[in-house]
């Protein structure tokens, strides 16, 4: 059996290395949102931007954009589904291990932030 000091020591850690996939994932989440815009902006022209804060971006744009994201979360399958997996088992391991030990602070960011890690595209 862990001392409370061991438990807590080891809780962290896992912690840590949950929150470094975590960031991993949305890194990747956030390549293929910046890829999908490029991509839309390349694919679209756009006329001058009038203004300081004139917007050009249309609904057109935007279908085109959600099309982009799609292909590209489609074709990374391959890469995003087993760090959500892998995700998942340390949130259910975090939580099983905070049970056990009687700690009963949230777990991670995915808890505060579901729909980011979780959602699927």
């Amino acid at each position: 059996m862990l001392t409370y000091l061991e438990a807590r020591s080891r809780l962290e850690q896992i912690e840590r290395a949950c929150s470094e996939t975590a960031s991993h994932l949305g890194s990747i989440i956030r390549k293929l949102e910046r890829n999908a815009e490029s991509g839309a902006i390349f694919l679209r022209a756009k006329k001058r931007q009038y203004g300081r804060h004139a917007s050009t971006w249309t609904p057109a744009d935007e279908k085109e954009y959600q099309t982009q994201l799609e292909t590209l979360f489609t074709n990374h399958q391959s890469e995003i589904q087993p760090l959500r997996r892998k995700l998942q088992r340390q949130v259910d391991g975090i939580k099983t291990f905070r049970h056990r030990h009687g700690f009963n602070i949230t777990p991670c960011d995915i808890d505060r932030y579901p729909s980011l890690y979780l959602s699927l595209r």
